[in-house]
């Protein structure tokens, strides 16, 4: 099948989307932030343990109402833009057929780990998030139209919601029943826009796509069953920690997790803007492939290394300042997961390239190695070095789970995932920022200083080694 002449967007255009969805993620980043301090300091260590427990059940079940569908949805469209209504209805129709299924099997998850009533009410809950999030599959179409910024904004609006309502209920009559009923709140107004929105940019042919469903079932499932996997074993160790650690340990844990997750937003912003344009330029356009391929990668490496080298700087600090002293002995995971924040980061890139090159069955039983692994790691380390030891265990599984992956798409890619100049540009810049932050940090500088004074040594770093320049990143060579 020929690649449509529109599939390659110009540079411009695609900064543009992924600016406007790192802006939005950034000011939803910061909203989720002061969110998530209003609910640590309203339910207390235990109860915040219980909570971020809960929300790992409900990530972990719900991949059942997702299961890779949409990326391939996207990935589908995008190769045969001719019939993109009926892949668009094809997955609202798959994700609407599976999802009361999705909130029984969230809902018996709950009832089978809660230990207080609370917990299980809470929990109960949060099993309607599978009903309330499926007509959400039809964000497709911005991706598709490089139109990110859109759902980025809708997110922010959920995300100020959940804020808004999380005071109230922090001032009244914390629980976590209420947080749960604002959490569902808030999705669904969201949601509720978000299909207004598209509906007036495309039409999903549910009918029609029917014909699709067996396709997207085919790509679909092997990248969801291998999604479940990674889930699995980034979600499980909070869990774990719980189980064999306590809830004040497992409080500890969660609020560093929680950090990581939300430093994802640049890199789930390049691969939700870059899917589709791979998607359309592998196999005819190879050349231009492997350029936006380079480009991707190398933006990865200018986010996660200064993150993780300020974490080393600063890592108790910031979890101080964020979220107060008792959580103080947290920073002692920062600088671990954000070390495992690079490999997360290439994972991602290399999950996504496993659909494009049609191998994504490689990648299930690459995702079920990495579980088994952290599994294992998980119930030798926690009984020993509590929730720190956790964190060590996500950063060897995501180490090797990025290992394998590079491995097994080589044969098929002429650019390496784990070798680039930026890497070495990027890491030398961010160490001369690191050495600057100490020299603030020693001379008792504020935490904010320091974290200003770092990013502007590493912009200065990245200038001196001309990865950036007057007209923007330097492309990869």
């Amino acid at each position: 099948m020929s690649v449509p002449s529109t599939a390659l967007p110009p540079p411009g255009r695609i900064r543009r989307d992924v600016l406007a969805q790192a802006a939005g993620r950034a000011v939803n980043l910061l909203l989720a932030v002061g969110a998530t301090l209003i609910v640590v300091r309203a339910l207390g260590e235990e109860n915040y343990g219980r909570w971020a427990t809960l929300l790992a059940i409900v990530q972990i079940v719900g991949w059942f109402g997702e299961a890779g569908l949409e990326r391939a949805g996207v990935q589908q469209a995008a190769a045969d833009p001719d019939r993109e209504g009926e892949y668009l209805g094809g997955l609202l129709g798959l994700r609407i057929a599976v999802a009361l299924p999705t909130a029984a099997l969230s809902g018996l998850a709950t009832l089978m780990l809660a230990d207080t009533r609370d917990m299980r009410i809470g929990g109960l809950i949060l099993s309607l998030m599978a009903v309330v999030y499926a007509p959400n599959a039809l964000r497709a179409v911005f991706q598709l139209r490089m139109r990110n910024g859109v759902p980025a904004v809708l997110s922010t609006v959920q995300t100020a919601i959940w804020a808004g309502c999380s005071v109230v209920i922090a001032i009244t009559a914390p629980s976590l029943a209420a947080f749960a009923w604002a959490w569902i709140l808030s999705t669904a107004v969201m949601v509720a826009i978000q299909v207004v929105l598209a509906r007036r940019v495309t039409s999903a042919r549910i009918r029609e796509g029917k014909r699709q469903w067996r396709t997207l079932l085919r790509l679909g499932i092997p990248l969801g069953i291998a999604s479940l996997f990674v889930l699995g074993y980034s979600r499980l160790g909070q869990i774990l920690v719980l189980k064999l650690a306590g809830p004040d340990e497992a409080s500890q844990f969660a609020v560093v997790s929680r950090l990581l997750d939300q430093a994802q937003v640049l890199p789930l912003a390049l691969m939700t803007t870059m899917l589709p344009v791979l998607a359309a330029l592998y196999g005819e356009r190879r050349i231009e492939f492997e350029r936006a391929l380079g480009l991707t990668v190398d933006y990865v490496y200018l986010v996660t290394l200064p993150a993780f080298v300020l974490a080393v700087v600063v890592a108790t600090p910031i979890m101080e300042l964020l979220f107060g002293s008792q959580f103080a002995p947290s920073g002692a995971a920062l600088p671990i997961l954000m070390a495992a924040f690079t490999f997360t980061s290439l994972t991602l890139i290399a999950a996504n390239l496993f659909l494009v090159t049609g191998t994504q069955k490689r990648f299930v039983a690459i995702a079920a190695a990495g579980l088994l692994f952290n599994v294992v790691g998980n119930v030798i380390a926690i009984p020993y070095a509590g929730f720190v030891g956790a964190a060590w265990v996500t950063l060897a599984t995501e180490a090797t789970v990025l290992v394998l992956c590079a491995l097994a798409l080589e044969p098929r890619l002429r650019r390496r995932l784990c070798g680039s100049w930026t890497l070495v540009r990027g890491g030398a810049s961010s160490v001369f920022a690191g050495l600057v932050g100490y020299v603030a940090r020693e001379l008792d500088a504020a935490t904010v200083v320091i974290i200003l004074v770092f990013g502007a040594a590493y912009v200065a770093g990245l200038a001196a080694t001309r990865v950036i320049t007057s007209s923007g990143v330097r492309a990869p060579s």
